[in-house]
């Protein structure tokens, strides 16, 4: 179910749009926020936007005529890595008592050729290093990660 607001506020016509593609709130559920905003709206060809994170964090996002930020669709597949990252090495120091002395994630996404340019393949490659890394508990981390 997706619910949208739109509102027209100001004499410039803003619109505001809201978009909840899980349905309704939960009560008490933890909230992440990022926003971004257009840095040159009077420009047409400008897709330049400041982005800031719940947390505080600031950049630019752009395409590659602009070159000053990566492209969101690059941040998806960062944080696609980033997000496995982290739950791989929790379980395998935590529940697995791995001892890990190097970790990093490496994805590979292909696009589709015309917008929307989603991803039609996905290969995440997972590195571990580390003193009797069992593989199986590596194996199991990466599938529950991906659960």
């Amino acid at each position: 179910m997706t619910n949208s607001v739109l509102e027209a506020t100001g004499e410039t016509g803003k619109i505001w749009n809201e978009f909840w593609k899980l349905g309704e709130a939960r009560a008490n559920a933890p909230v992440i926020r990022a926003r971004v905003a257009l840095t040159q709206p009077g420009q047409a060809n400008c897709r330049q936007f400041a982005v800031e994170t719940g947390s505080g964090h600031n950049f630019l996002v752009d395409d590659l005529a602009g070159g000053t930020g990566p492209k969101p669709i690059e941040l998806v597949a960062a944080a696609l890595a980033g997000c496995t990252a982290f739950d791989v090495i929790t379980i395998l120091r935590g529940k697995k008592h791995q001892r890990v002395t190097g970790y990093e994630v490496l994805v590979e996404a292909e696009q589709a050729e015309r917008p929307p340019q989603i991803f039609v393949a996905l290969r995440i490659h997972h590195i571990v290093r580390g003193r009797d890394i069992d593989a199986a508990a590596v194996t199991e981390a990466i599938r529950i990660s991906e659960g």
